[in-house]
């Protein structure tokens, strides 16, 4: 991992910060674009698994769920998830919550089978996480 020098880490947040106020504005384009430049920079900086990274994703997912754009959405969740499994652990809250929001995804596109898989891996994270 590349060490980071304190500007470059306020910028990134700055990125992340512009990002989430655009979207509880509903300016959807405009959060989508500042979140995918917070993901480039993370990714340069910090890596693709690092966690700060791995947020920026799961914010992009989001944005791009709200713009209904499930497929798009799915595959950065899925990406979030697999990086959580792999650097956190499969009992790690952040990792149960990566699953839940699939699982959420899914039932909202009406995938039941899908949603119960998702559910179960954070289910049963949650509970070892107790």
């Amino acid at each position: 991992m590349l060490s980071m020098k304190k500007k470059d880490h306020f910028t990134l947040n700055q990125l992340r910060e512009a990002g989430e106020m655009l979207l509880k504005t509903g300016k959807l384009d405009d959060a989508d674009e500042m979140f995918t430049k917070a993901i480039e920079g993370c990714k340069r900086q910090l890596g693709p698994e690092h966690p700060e990274t791995l947020a920026a994703i799961y914010k992009l997912g989001l944005c791009l769920e709200l713009k209904k754009k499930f497929t798009e959405a799915e595959v950065k969740y899925k990406v979030v998830l697999a990086g959580r499994q792999k650097v956190l652990g499969a009992i790690d809250k952040e990792t149960c919550n990566a699953a839940y929001t699939l699982g959420e995804l899914n039932r909202k596109l009406s995938r039941f089978h899908k949603a119960a898989d998702y559910y179960r891996i954070a289910y049963n994270g949650y509970l070892e996480c107790l």
